[in-house]
């Protein structure tokens, strides 16, 4: 997709990334969500100028969960450690109604297992 920026001779390029697994009040299975947060990862190290815009319906329900999410994922992946809870804290002091609820948080929690499980098999290969 293109689209030219108001006031500017040229033209930029989008990428458009739509999840249409999300079950309800969390993301769906942690596997697809995973492979999400690595194709959006993937494609921000691929771009020039790497902008990200999340959105969702109601603006913090789902984008909120899935900015945690990829926190959780970032850190693990670069820090080798991971606090679920400040990570969530963290998304929460920049937006406050995001992942508000018990469910969201086992999903962080389950999301992070499952990469640490991911990791783990192909550290013993």
């Amino acid at each position: 997709m293109f689209y030219l920026k108001q006031g500017t001779s040229s033209a930029r390029s989008l990428k458009v990334l739509h999840y249409e697994g999300w079950t309800g009040e969390v993301g769906g299975d942690t596997s697809h969500m995973l492979q999400l947060v690595d194709t959006l990862t993937t494609t921000l190290m691929e771009a020039e100028t790497p902008t990200l815009l999340i959105q969702c319906c109601d603006g913090v329900g789902k984008s909120g969960l899935f900015s945690a999410l990829c926190d959780v994922i970032n850190h693990m992946t670069y820090d080798r450690e991971i606090d679920v809870y400040m990570t969530v804290r963290h998304v929460q002091n920049v937006r406050p109604s995001a992942v508000t609820s018990l469910a969201q948080y086992r999903y962080c929690y389950e999301v992070a297992q499952q990469r640490h499980r991911d990791m783990s098999i192909y550290a013993n290969t």
